[in-house]
């Protein structure tokens, strides 16, 4: 219940406040102690208490012959120190002579036992368990750090309390950590009494309400309700606080199935213990995973509990997650004492020295001697009290590895060993080749995975082909293993021949029905042995496929992936992640590269050359018409095939000069614009377009651009003109057939026939330009040609391998004088 200020309890009591010591305060020897009452609590300037609407006045128990600042409890309110009920009378010095343990309940005679619950009960264990997890604030020094720990471990636990029971006024343990060592001695007075005192007794109560004197140290200044913020610093959540220790200590003992074992209350037996184990360590990737691992509770304490992993050289491992007991990665924020009473794994780096990995947990907890106190033959004006004494108890326990590290790693590779029963041998030879130094390298822990040296560049083949692929699987690890299943995946044009010997020998075959997912588990018995340090035991299957891809206008890739589909190891350990650096049935085929994606999968590549269609533009000058005169230019090129040959470059390579040739306004030129087939379809240009500089002009009536059907396009200002004579339309066949009549073509006189590997078939067309009159000729007059349609010889749209028609970008006329090779695109020239 959330505490208001001005709302006051009606709650009379008398509070006789006792004091925890951390050290023996019993002078066991003499068996006295002279007890007395006094209001301040604290000798430094401490503020006296009253509790309720009564204003009664909170008592401090303290020993007359000792440090007037130890507490110590009362068992039950009213009677004592010379008074019956101490609403009356001054109080008296009282000597104690009788003391017994409050833990061992049987030696306390009858006579003593009448003020405490009945021996045996639940409110007998309660009492004890409050004692038990009170909190004993320190009265030296020496003491301060064990009491803060003591202090810690009872608000966190009272936060937690409140928390589970959903108790919305102590926003966690915020108002409990400003709690004052007296308030928490009050608190804790009230918990013992109200076991100690039956229902309906005014000492028996559920809400508190504290007043302090007004100023500190004096006794007759105003009490004031600890809420009041003003008056007392940070009091109102100090009020709330309080009411929330209460809650805990009074409400954990009543919690359905509360059960307190008193004797074993009192042991020194660690409260935590790591239970035996074979922890095994094994590779994941380039993680470490080191376990199993519990830490049993033996003992339902309070405790404090750290732990460190250490690796063979004891060094303390710092990158450590914790994994649970299916190695999950645990939620975020969880703390070893989280994982007490689970089984649990841990994460570590791949590098860690694991030759031996030391698990040391250690903490220590509080054990509580409760000395019970009283009188030799006591009244009804005599007070029994408790003395709570507090001792820490460290404790440790380690375990290290059992077994060395497991490391399950298979290796797969893939190569071809011969195309049409042609073994590829010597410099040809794909099969892996593994260097000293990467065993060296693998063994001494440098790397996941030796590097196997063989060639992956793609083969050429013929629709028709055989080729007969090695997979060898290698064991990287140190445990014996199997590659239960190999999977084979086919692209298309790459065909499965079930009825092969090969075939049949491995046990290939196609469960899915696809003709391309081929599986075989024939090294399923077949034991791959641990590397040794010097050596990788193999073993090798083949699988024969046949090239059915047929040939098209391009190069065809035909890429065979084959993977490590299911493993096992030596102990039948099958799951996924056994393997340390890659996971079986798992890799992408869709966007599967040049490389390997993992170890257990690899790769061979075919290429089926395409038929390519290759039109290539060249422009020369052959004559220029000085008037009467005319000067004729062999300025053709001289072709050199080499490079398409040995397949070196797409273009073949053209030497013809382009040096500037000397003309004259008025002067006519006639250009040769010819067209060679560098691919292997043969085809048409159907359309050439000629762009005219700004001091050419076509002459329009002229008959040789008559001839070859050269038209100006329209809104050019005339300077492009274009002709499909070359074109196979009929509408030209009567000029292009005279034309064209030397061509050595059949009876296609335009069709441009594939390259035949000696010779590039061409076609030619010219055009006549005038240089203008009216101009002055200082700079070169730059004249672009290019192919602006073409197409197969079915008269079909298709595209050339390495230029696109119709895409020339045209200089500026400022800039076109200075155009020249290499060529935009090999359909254009100048």
């Amino acid at each position: 219940m959330k505490l208001k200020k001005g709302i006051v309890f009606t709650v009379i009591l008398l509070l006789l406040i006792t004091a925890m010591s951390l050290t023996n305060k019993v002078q066991a020897a003499t068996g006295s102690l002279y007890l007395n009452l006094k209001m301040i609590r604290t000798t430094e300037g401490g503020y006296g208490y009253q509790l309720g609407n009564s204003r009664r006045n909170v008592w401090k128990i303290y020993d007359t012959n000792r440090n007037a600042n130890d507490t110590i409890y009362c068992i039950k309110g009213g009677p004592g120190f010379g008074s019956d009920d101490f609403a009356t009378g001054t109080p008296q010095e009282t000597h104690y002579t009788r003391y017994f343990n409050l833990k061992d309940p049987d030696s306390i005679p009858a006579t003593y036992q009448a003020a405490l619950p009945d021996i045996g009960s639940q409110e007998y264990e309660a009492l004890v368990w409050v004692l038990d997890h009170s909190y004993v604030a320190p009265t030296s020094v020496s003491q301060r750090e064990q009491a803060e720990k003591n202090k810690e471990m009872l608000i966190q636990a009272a936060a937690q309390y409140a928390e589970d029971e959903g108790n919305p006024d102590t926003n966690g343990d915020y108002e409990l950590s400003l709690l004052t060592d007296d308030d928490i001695d009050s608190v804790q007075q009230l918990a013992v009494w109200y076991f100690t005192n039956p229902a309906g007794d005014p000492y028996h109560v559920n809400t508190i309400e504290f007043y302090l004197n007004k100023i500190a140290g004096d006794d007759r200044s105003e009490y004031i309700n600890l809420s009041d913020d003003q008056t007392f610093e940070n009091g109102y959540d100090r009020a709330i606080g309080c009411q929330a220790l209460f809650n805990y200590l009074v409400g954990t003992p009543q919690q359905p199935g509360f059960e307190y074992d008193i004797t074993n209350s009192n042991s020194k037996v660690a409260p935590v213990q790591i239970a035996d184990s074979n922890i095994t360590t094994r590779t994941v990737g380039n993680r470490i995973i080191v376990g199993p691992y519990t830490m049993n509770e033996v003992r339902d304490i309070e405790y404090i509990l750290e732990g460190k992993f250490l690796d063979a050289a004891g060094t303390e491992i710092t990158d450590v997650i914790f994994l649970d007991e299916e190695q999950s990665p645990v939620a975020g924020g969880t703390t070893l004492q989280d994982l007490v009473g689970q089984t649990f794994y841990i994460s570590i780096p791949w590098a860690t020295d694991i030759s031996n990995i030391e698990f040391e947990i250690s903490g220590s907890f509080l054990t509580t001697t409760i000395t019970y106190w009283s009188v030799a033959d006591p009244t009804t004006k005599d007070q029994p009290v408790v003395i709570v004494e507090k001792e820490e108890v460290p404790f440790e326990d380690s375990i290290g590895n059992t077994e060395e590290n497991k490391i399950f790693d298979l290796a797969l590779r893939k190569f071809i060993v011969s195309i049409n029963g042609n073994t590829l041998t010597g410099q040809n030879d794909r099969t892996p080749q593994i260097a000293t130094s990467e065993l060296e390298r693998l063994e001494n822990g440098s790397t996941l995975t030796a590097n196997k040296v063989h060639p992956k560049n793609a083969l050429t083949v013929q629709t028709g082909d055989t080729v007969i692929y090695t997979i060898r699987v290698y064991n990287e690890g140190n445990v014996d293993g199997y590659a239960t299943q190999i999977t084979d995946y086919l692209p298309d044009g790459l065909t499965f021949l079930p009825d092969s010997d090969i075939n049949k020998n491995y046990g290939w075959t196609n469960p899915s029905g696809d003709g391309k997912t081929i599986v075989t588990d024939y090294l399923k018995d077949k034991m791959l042995e641990a590397f040794n340090g010097t050596t990788l035991d193999y073993e090798d299957i083949q699988i024969e496929c046949e090239v059915t891809a047929t040939v098209g206008e391009s190069d065809q890739s035909l890429k065979n992936i084959a993977e490590i589909t299911a493993h096992e190891d030596k102990d039948g350990n099958t799951n996924q992640d056994l393997d340390r650096d890659s996971e079986p049935d798992n890799v992408d085929k869709d966007h599967y590269g040049n490389t390997s994606q993992e170890d257990d999968d690899d790769f061979e590549n075919l290429v089926l050359k395409g038929q390519y269609f290759d039109l290539a533009l060249r422009k020369f000058i052959v004559s220029v018409n000085n008037g009467t005169n005319v000067k004729n230019y062999n300025r053709a090129p001289i072709v050199d095939v080499t490079p398409l040959v040995n397949g070196t470059s797409t273009t073949a390579i053209y030497n013809h000069s382009k040096q500037p040739v000397s003309v004259s306004n008025g002067n006519e030129v006639i250009y040769t614009i010819r067209v060679y087939n560098e691919g292997q379809l043969d085809g048409y240009v159907t359309e050439i377009t000629d762009y005219l500089p700004e001091q050419l002009e076509f002459i329009v009536d002229d008959e040789l651009n008559a001839s070859y059907g050269w038209t100006v396009v329209p809104n050019t200002d005339g300077r492009e003109v274009r002709t499909d004579i070359t074109s196979p339309d009929t509408s030209h066949s009567a000029s292009r057939d005279s034309i064209f009549a030397n061509r050595t073509t059949q009876n296609d006189k335009v069709l441009l026939k594939a390259f035949d590997g000696k010779t590039l078939d061409y076609i030619d067309v010219q055009i006549k330009c005038r240089v203008k009159e009216n101009i002055d000729l200082y700079e070169k007059i730059t004249n672009i040609a290019e192919i602006t349609d073409f197409t197969d010889s079915q008269k079909d749209a298709i595209e050339d391998r390495d230029s696109r028609k119709d895409n020339v970008t045209l200089p500026t006329d400022e800039t076109l004088p200075e155009y020249k090779d290499p060529e935009i695109e090999r359909g254009d020239d100048y």
